[in-house]
């Protein structure tokens, strides 16, 4: 089955354990599946920037200066979402862009908190 790539030239490849460290220390979250997706679960308090739809320049600014750093992310390494939006991201610019490859599916099997429904639960 395709698998999305290893790397992102420009961006940092992190793992589940690095992107739970950097979601302990507050760094913003960018989701870039559909909507539907996004409704259905995701990473607390990540920012929704679909990738087919609304994932543009403007937007991304709104949400980190070039040079901040942020994870971004979508369902996993059969996913394409992320890797295009990372290398997007890299074109307009972003320098501190961490790709994470293995997404929300991992994010979940790890045990790490989402939300549901708009709502904080912890669930799993």
């Amino acid at each position: 089955a395709w698998q999305s790539p290893q790397t992102v030239e420009g961006t940092t490849r992190i793992n589940t354990t690095e992107a739970r460290q950097h979601f302990d220390h507050g760094l913003p979250f960018i989701d870039v599946r559909s909507e539907y997706y996004y409704n259905k679960r995701h990473i607390p308090g990540a920012h929704h920037l679909d990738l087919k739809k609304n994932f543009t320049l403007e937007n991304l600014k709104k949400i980190i200066g070039q040079n901040d750093p942020a994870v971004i992310y979508c369902n996993g390494a059969h996913c394409s979402l992320s890797y295009r939006a990372s290398s997007k991201a890299v074109e307009w610019g972003f320098t501190s862009i961490l790709y994470y490859r293995d997404g929300f599916r991992a994010w979940r099997k790890a045990g790490n908190p989402i939300e549901v429904s708009g709502s904080r639960d912890q669930k799993k």
